[in-house]
């Protein structure tokens, strides 16, 4: 799978395309369902490649910034997914901009989607709008389909008992910890994924050395104290944890940021990549009165991972 951030023609190479279109937060299964139909009609075109177009930032954070809900995924966890499922060919990003958000629906249709991705087939969501003021509709795409030669499927929403799958009910459900719910949504666990990177050493200082994961979000989707399974990505090595993430207030910490410290694990892990995913909480982030009753805490807290995980003392 190939994917390219988009700034002009140039970047993006000839060839027919089958096309949807999204932020595509989480790839829940109703978004699972819209590429599922992408690769139906590509069976039917089998010149033209797979795409998924979406954008960055997304255009929940263009407008909103610091207010906006939380990511569930970031663009590299969103770009390992699709790899991994080999549900596309490739991901085009488009920067979502002031000129993007401006730009009309007929514009965003002949410019970009017939010149310049030439589509044979594009697949969109029932609720799907584009172009400046959410203009864009069906029936804009279903009239340039016919006046261009390509197929527009719209695609229903996707029910779980009654329920409709979003982007919000995984949110919902990861902001009280209810994992088993967003694997309900997500249709896998969730997981974060991220490479570890040198932090102030504060937890090696207490006692407790925890790996170092900067999460890329202008917020995290639940804060607290986890068990955790962290999968070494390289060698997919499984290994039990318990985790921190939030802004960690106790230290006067502004970026979101996630702690794993790692069971019985004493080895150098810098530059490794991690996939973590969250068990069961421990307890909500807490700012305490001072370091040492953060360390006795901390302390506390991998004493109860290591009775969930029933390992020895």
């Amino acid at each position: 799978m190939k994917f390219f951030f988009y700034r002009d023609s140039r970047v993006i190479p000839d060839a027919p395309r089958i096309v949807t279109i999204g932020a595509f937060d989480g790839i829940h299964l109703g978004h699972q369902k819209l590429l599922h139909k992408v690769n139906a009609l590509q069976a039917k075109n089998p010149d033209a490649k797979r795409t998924l177009v979406t954008f960055e930032p997304l255009p929940h954070e263009f407008f909103l910034k610091e207010n906006s809900p939380a990511r569930i995924m970031s663009l590299k966890e969103k770009l390992a997914y699709l790899k991994k499922s080999q549900l596309v060919d490739e991901v085009i990003i488009l920067p979502f901009t002031e000129r993007l958000r401006e730009e009309s629906p007929d514009h965003f249709i002949d410019h970009f989607l017939v010149d310049q991705l030439n589509i044979k087939g594009i697949v969109i969501g029932a609720d799907f709008r584009f172009g400046a003021k959410a203009a864009g509709s069906f029936e804009d795409l279903s009239a340039a389909g016919q006046k261009y030669g390509f197929e527009v499927v719209q695609e229903d929403y996707y029910f779980i008992g009654g329920v409709r799958v979003s982007s919000t009910l995984v949110r919902e459900a990861l902001a009280v910890s209810n994992f088993n719910q967003a694997e309900l949504y997500l249709g896998r666990p969730y997981q974060i994924m991220s490479r570890v990177v040198y932090g102030n050493q504060l937890a090696r200082k207490l006692g407790t050395a925890t790996i170092n994961l900067p999460l890329k979000r202008f917020k995290p989707p639940f804060t607290g104290v986890y068990n955790v399974e962290a999968t070494l990505c390289r060698t997919q090595e499984k290994l039990k944890g318990v985790a921190n993430i939030g802004y960690r207030p106790t230290v006067d910490g502004i970026k979101p940021n996630l702690e794993v410290h790692l069971h019985d694990i004493n080895r150098n892990l810098y530059g490794e990549t991690f996939s973590v995913r969250f068990l069961s909480k421990i307890r909500d982030e807490k700012r305490f009165e001072s370091i040492e009753a953060l360390k006795a805490q901390i302390l506390l807290d991998a004493e109860a991972s290591r009775d969930y995980f029933n390992l020895q003392k």
